[in-house]
């Protein structure tokens, strides 16, 4: 089965029409713990690092979670949704003096040409399948020389780990579509820039986001690990909940090393158009991270040192790179971690290359004895965890 457009947007105004499925949606949003509130705040920087001028426009403004830390006294924020539940809430979080809110549909915006100075859309506009048509619409609410700021997910992010795999992108994601629920937007970086192109604008940015932080769209250089179908990732990230210090190096990896990385490193992204004609947005390399600090390399390397200083730090990014071990980065990434990071990091891959040989003697064990039975008993079991020890001791004395 392969979903036609017009039923994936059936199913998704449905569900954002249940009163009694929104409210629960907006409830989980304000209640967020503190990883998922980490990654909202990561969200609204991006957003404000590109916003441009002071009528700003939030198409799917939701809870405000997005658009309202950014009201001051010079911002002129409306806010746009489709359910009636999500513009309720709104009012009752914030005056009518500082939100204009207009129940409508992201397609057809009941505004005029060039009314706002920047026109957002954040966990909305991906989940619509005809998007040029509906970036079509935010631009043309979108003044000349102003920007349209949106979150998509990333086509690129599914073909590199399924090259770096050897596995094929559809059976990655391919319950995105045969399920209209699950649909998802993904487009590539070369077809942002062929529409920038054509419509003569501008494709300022593409910043990918959400590499560990809680989001519906899978990461997939991590999806298959041990770590993140048993949980243990998401065990370890909640520590951010009691641990200061872990959770500021939580905001360090998606601020400070995500976020400048390419869209291939993860399966989100902000792309930010502005309405001028302008050449594409450089895609940055995968090994010059600190290089491109603001406050110049050696900055970047200290300030990811002091994170390295605290234990539970480097616990977590040693067990985040052996999650992406299969693909994991070359060796000349691997060099500009910190000493502590890449001490614990090596060990770390004797014990996991340790593992790998000792579980492959274990298959190579049961395939040989798979008749090993004594009265009816499967004996080969039996004997797994005493071949596995005797196995890692011998591994361990080389």
């Amino acid at each position: 089965m392969v979903l036609v457009d017009s039923q994936i947007v059936a199913c998704k105004r449905s569900l954002w029409r249940d009163r009694a499925s929104v409210q629960r949606f907006a409830e989980q949003v304000e209640a967020a713990p503190v990883p998922q509130k980490i990654k909202n705040a990561v969200e609204t920087d991006i957003v404000r690092r590109f916003a441009r001028g002071s009528r700003i426009l939030d198409v799917g403004i939701g809870t405000g979670r997005i658009t309202f830390p950014l009201l001051r006294e010079d911002v002129r924020l409306t806010g746009v949704d489709s359910s009636a539940v999500m513009i309720e809430r709104c009012r009752a979080r914030q005056p009518a003096s500082a939100v204009r809110l207009v129940h409508a549909e992201l397609e057809r915006l009941p505004f005029a040409r060039e009314a706002f100075d920047t026109v957002i859309s954040v966990d909305t506009f991906a989940h619509y399948p005809d998007w040029k048509a509906n970036l079509d619409e935010l631009l043309r609410v979108t003044r000349a020389g102003g920007r349209t700021i949106v979150d998509l997910n990333s086509s690129d992010h599914v073909a590199a780990v399924a090259a770096a795999s050897g596995s094929v992108a559809a059976d990655l994601c391919g319950g995105e579509i045969v399920d209209p629920q699950a649909y998802v937007l993904r487009i590539s970086a070369a077809e942002l820039e062929t529409y920038a192109a054509e419509r003569e604008i501008s494709l300022v940015a593409l910043v990918p986001f959400g590499l560990v932080l809680g989001s519906l769209v899978p990461n997939y250089w991590l999806a298959d690990s041990y770590a993140c179908r048993s949980g243990a990732l998401d065990r370890l990230i909640s520590w951010s909940s009691t641990d200061s210090r872990f959770a500021a190096f939580l905001q360090f990896i998606e601020r400070r090393i995500v976020q400048e990385l390419p869209p291939a490193v993860s399966g989100r992204m902000f792309a930010v158009f502005e309405r001028a004609p302008g050449a594409a947005c450089p895609e940055p390399s995968w090994f010059d991270v600190g290089d491109r600090d603001e406050r110049g390399s050696a900055a970047w390397h200290a300030e990811f040192a002091l994170h390295a200083a605290h234990e539970p730090n480097v616990a977590f990014a040693a067990a985040l790179m052996l999650a992406a071990r299969p693909v994991r980065p070359r060796a000349d990434a691997i060099g500009a971690l910190p000493e502590a990071l890449a001490r614990e990091l090596a060990r770390c891959e004797r014990a996991a290359d340790r593992d790998a040989a000792c579980s492959a003697a274990v298959a190579a064990w049961r395939r040989e004895l798979s008749e090993f039975r004594f009265r009816g008993v499967d004996l080969s079991v039996a004997l797994d965890e005493a071949l596995a020890s005797a196995f890692r001791a011998r591994q361990e004395s080389r």
